[in-house]
């Protein structure tokens, strides 16, 4: 049979399947008590003959699909630079809120967020600090206000009325920080280990064979020069 042949006998059976499928579908029961219906034959049928594949959009709020990351996000919500600020707004045509941004940028990378900010600021995990903030985390204003922080200091946001969406100084600290996709550097929450400063390594955060002795012996040895220490550093 050659190429041609086959794939006119491939067309006919697909056209016999789908007048099979124009009366009403029967379902077959299996001992489990389950049904199947007749059109899912139909669609792997009809699938194999196009050559294409079959693909499902997964949450990344504890799913299986392509993760996503912090780096995205603010990609993502750069493009809503310039929208008005609407109260109650979900539609960047009409203008959006701070929440209503927050819930539109991450819907747009497949996340699901709450509407509010009440709701908003329990999601994903907590992070230590604006110290500890990577681009992409949320930033939550008691329960009023949520950005999304950008990184330098900055976070991009819906402010109030009259005004546009754009990136801005963290203006005062937020009460919370939610993280709820992994960071551009694969962080996902916690606070990293601590480095010592200089001056703190040569007193309680340096290793006991590395500390100074202490101040019963010390005032007898001589102090070399750029040792000084000050209290609680």
């Amino acid at each position: 049979m050659t190429g041609l042949e086959a794939t006119l006998a491939r067309i006919d059976d697909i056209r016999s399947r789908m007048a099979a499928l124009s009366a009403p579908a029967a379902t077959t029961t299996t001992s489990t008590g389950s049904t199947t219906a007749a059109g899912g034959d139909f669609a792997a049928a009809l699938l194999g003959a196009t050559g294409g594949t079959g693909a499902t959009a997964t949450s990344a709020l504890g799913g299986t699909g392509a993760q996503v990351d912090g780096d995205q996000v603010v990609a993502d919500a750069k493009q809503y630079l310039g929208v008005p600020y609407k109260w109650g707004g979900t539609d960047p045509a009409t203008g959006l809120d701070c929440s209503g941004l927050t819930q539109r940028v991450f819907g747009d990378l497949g996340v699901d967020l709450p509407r509010t900010v009440a709701q908003q600021r329990d999601v994903g995990t907590a992070v230590d600090g604006m110290a500890n903030a990577k681009p992409g985390d949320l930033l939550v204003f008691g329960s009023h206000h949520i950005g999304i922080y950008v990184g330098d200091g900055k976070m991009l946001h819906a402010p109030h009325t009259g005004t546009d969406v754009k990136i801005a100084k963290v203006y005062e600290t937020p009460t919370r920080i939610r993280r709820v996709v992994a960071a551009g550097d694969g962080v996902l929450g916690g606070t990293p280990p601590h480095r010592p400063s200089r001056r703190c390594a040569r007193r309680r955060c340096a290793p006991p064979d590395r500390r100074r002795p202490p101040a019963t012996t010390r005032s007898s040895m001589p102090r070399p020069r750029g040792t000084t220490c000050r209290p609680g550093c």
